[in-house]
């Protein structure tokens, strides 16, 4: 089950921030928050934005005992380190034989995702 935009995390500055997405996996749900940037160069900027997020966060996630996991593209086609984590981690999940096939599909889905944003 998957919910957008979850409002099930309280944060200490009380102020209504939540991540995009809550994957309810077990042991322990996934909170996902999505970032596109263009900012060049693009690694210093990814990295930049996946701490922020990371964060920003924190404490949320850890009070619900969720793993957090900023997923940060760039506009030209850059993914960022810990959602690169993300995508190995549910490709594992899979089947061998479905892995390959999966990875090319998510990547694809997000290239198109980005390209969408700027129409």
């Amino acid at each position: 089950t998957v919910t957008k935009e979850p409002t099930c995390f309280t944060y200490p500055d009380g102020h209504a921030r939540r991540p995009d997405v809550l994957l309810h996996t077990q042991p322990q749900s996934v909170a996902i928050d999505v970032s596109l940037t263009s900012c060049l160069p693009c690694g210093d900027s990814i990295k930049r934005i996946e701490k922020e997020k990371a964060e920003l966060h924190a404490h949320a996630v850890q009070a619900t005992d969720c793993i957090f996991y900023p997923f940060v593209m760039a506009t030209r086609g850059f993914i960022g380190k810990r959602a690169l984590d993300l995508i190995g981690t549910a490709k594992r999940a899979l089947m061998p034989y479905q892995q390959r096939y999966f990875v090319r599909q998510l990547h694809h889905a997000v290239a198109t995702a980005a390209a969408l944003e700027f129409f």
